[in-house]
């Protein structure tokens, strides 16, 4: 009974060493050999089958670079929730892996997976860096099939996808069927009329029309004009600009 009730506290021990890591795993995981020692302990506690504990070790594979690991604990999963699938498309988004952020998407829905608004938003960023148009466009209309609504986080998502596939009115009126936006969804439209189309009329509108104008907003306007104008004079766009910037305290 002493031996059972050791290896049982042993095990408790062991469950609550692998919590404490993947709580707070920046501070204690930088290495590759740490992490297949969390690895072990994982499957000696067995909870390489539950979401929580490995979606977070798939969370620092990505930030070590290690999504090829990452890839070997995921796929010794039995049945991965949607948390998973989505730190996986995450991580290799966020590792310049566009291409398999988009591979573990497809594999999702087969799964039969349903995919949520934590999951769209990187799946349209990875078909923005392909400049898939049409892979992006599919996943636009993915979101109405499955029920997602486009929020912010999605819509800005599809603004910026559209924008840097020099759609601008796709991007304008995705911004315009979105019911709330914020300073980054205004900013992202603003730089598409300023960078990529170089409408700057248009830009002055959407501008003009901003709740809050932040220093962002306020240098996207001001290099957009520097670029589009010939040397600055007094009564220019750009000194105007300058000159509220100062009015305003920002």
């Amino acid at each position: 009974m002493g031996f059972l009730k050791s290896s049982a506290e042993l095990e408790t021990s062991q469950e609550q060493l692998v919590f404490s890591l993947l709580k707070h795993p920046q501070s204690s995981i930088r290495t590759l050999h740490q992490l297949k020692s969390l690895h072990v302990h994982l499957i000696r506690t067995g909870l390489h089958q539950s979401s929580f504990p490995v979606g977070n070790f798939v969370s620092r594979c990505a930030a070590l670079s290690c999504m090829a690991y990452a890839a070997q604990l995921f796929g010794q999963m039995l049945e991965p929730n949607s948390f998973v699938w989505n730190t996986m498309i995450r991580g290799f988004q966020q590792n310049q892996q566009p291409g398999n952020s988009l591979s573990y998407f497809n594999r999702m829905r087969v799964r039969s997976v349903p995919p949520d608004r934590f999951t769209f938003p990187f799946v349209i960023r990875a078909s923005a860096d392909l400049k898939d148009l049409w892979r992006g466009v599919c996943v636009h209309g993915q979101l109405f099939k499955v029920g997602v609504e486009v929020d912010i986080f999605v819509g800005t998502s599809l603004i910026d996808f559209y924008i840097g596939c020099g759609d601008l009115e796709v991007a304008q009126h995705v911004f315009d069927e979105l019911p709330i936006k914020d300073a980054v969804t205004w900013t992202v439209i603003l730089s598409g009329y300023v960078n990529r189309g170089g409408k700057m009329e248009r830009a002055r509108e959407l501008f003009d029309t901003m709740p809050i104008k932040d220093l962002v907003a306020w240098n996207t306007m001001i290099n957009g004009w520097s670029l589009t104008s010939s040397t600055p004079q007094i009564g220019s766009c750009p000194i105007i600009m300058l000159l509220e910037i100062t009015r305003v305290n920002i």
